[in-house]
């Protein structure tokens, strides 16, 4: 059968080998006892979390357990830790509780059949605490991982609508150029929103590498000036090749008093 690693931190040797007589007789030589019989030395050795279970002495010198408790975190202890004082204090036993003790004992009370009980609930109930917060651990990460991948998709969708704007430009101004002898002043007019289309495209794609440069923290906004007119006449012209094929009339109404904003001019 499994050994029982238990970790003893008691002061007063005799009550070392009460104890360690209660816990021969419920394990026999499955027991693996550890007794430290300072605070110092009992904190030090709870600090590898080798035991399946500790008993810690109320009274240790001029300390107590109810302060290594708080120092090791034992709420958060992968160890259930449990109080043993000689007399009953129910302040004593409401503190011991608040500071993340499994159990409270008394040592004038020596029994197999509690202590055998105690020491059982404290690690089954350690146990259920571990597998509840792995469970909250998983369901979080499994949000967190399905969040990233709506984002993803969201992200996909809007690149993949922003990326068809500039080409429905240059193909449509590509067929009408094919389609009719356009004059001089129409061919010019058409080559520029081409290459102005082509380098929206140029710029989204180097937005979609911005996604990757963010991801890492090596991405840079180069933050100035930017004439909003600018920006949305250049975007109407973009789209209007397609908007005309489909008699779409595109109007744009701007505020007088909005002219010049701050931004990123290639974002």
């Amino acid at each position: 059968m499994k050994p029982m690693r238990v970790l003893l931190i008691e002061d007063d040797e005799d009550d070392y080998v009460v104890a360690r007589r209660l816990l021969t007789d419920i394990y026999d030589d499955r027991l693996q006892l550890v007794w430290a019989a300072t605070y110092d030395e009992g904190l030090e050795k709870l600090s590898p979390c080798d035991f399946d279970v500790c008993l810690l002495d109320y009274r240790l010198g001029a300390r107590n357990g109810i302060e290594l408790l708080r120092e090791v975190c034992a709420d958060k202890y992968p160890v259930p830790i449990i109080l043993m004082t000689g007399q009953g204090d129910r302040e004593v036993d409401i503190e011991a509780s608040n500071a993340g003790a499994a159990d409270y004992l008394l040592k004038n009370q020596p029994d197999t059949t509690l202590l055998e009980r105690a020491i059982r609930y404290s690690i089954q109930h350690k146990q259920s605490e571990a597998a509840r917060l792995e469970l909250i651990k998983e369901r979080e990460a499994r949000e967190s991982a399905e969040q990233a991948n709506r984002a993803k998709d969201a992200f996909l969708a809007m690149v993949t609508h922003e990326l068809r704007s500039p080409l429905n430009a240059i193909l449509g101004w590509a067929q009408i150029l094919r389609a009719q002898a356009a004059d001089e002043n129409t061919t010019q007019h058409a080559l520029e929103i081409i290459e102005k289309s082509a380098r929206t495209q140029s710029r989204l794609i180097e937005d979609i590498l911005d996604t990757a440069r963010a991801t890492s923290g090596q991405l840079r906004i180069d933050v100035r000036s930017v004439v909003l007119p600018d920006v949305i006449a250049s975007a109407i012209e973009v789209v209007k090749p397609a908007a005309d094929a489909k008699n779409i009339t595109i109007e744009s109404t701007l505020d007088k008093n909005v002219n010049v904003i701050t931004g990123d001019p290639e974002r």
